[in-house]
């Protein structure tokens, strides 16, 4: 317990990690083109992920996306 609560200052409960984009312009450029470089490499990495995750269909039934091999059960967002 007393682990916890000092992580809690640290890494909020359900944090998995971090994000750092890789490419982006020179600081140079000024904040406004770093954070929108920040930004459009963040929306890229979420839609990645959920192009990977089970989606549902109206009525509920679990659709699994194409071409992807899942070792595990239906885990949809």
């Amino acid at each position: 317990k007393a682990q916890q609560v000092k992580n809690t200052v640290i890494v909020p409960v359900g944090s998995k990690g971090g994000f750092f984009p890789k490419r982006l312009p020179p600081a140079s450029a000024g904040r406004d083109a770093y954070q929108a470089a920040g930004v459009s490499a963040y929306k890229t990495f979420i839609r990645s992920l959920l192009d990977v995750t089970d989606n549902l269909d109206v009525n509920g039934k679990i659709l699994p996306p194409k071409d992807v091999i899942r070792r595990d059960g239906d885990d949809p967002y």
